[in-house]
């Protein structure tokens, strides 16, 4: 089973990033990709943030 979470998260260290997946799998054995919106470096923050990144998250 592979799972999708949409978190607030912006990081490029990729050890961070990853780690809610890893909690993920040692606990309750879930699959997930974690991955940062791309070309959005400060993450969602505003209503105008939410809709640049809408279109990449879908």
């Amino acid at each position: 089973m592979s799972l999708g979470i949409i978190r607030v998260l912006t990081t490029s260290d990729d050890r961070v990033l990853q780690e809610h997946a890893r909690i993920l799998q040692a606990r309750y054995g879930l699959q997930s990709r974690t991955r940062c919106i791309p070309d959005q470096p400060n993450g969602i923050f505003d209503a105008v943030s939410e809709a640049m990144a809408i279109p990449k998250i879908v």
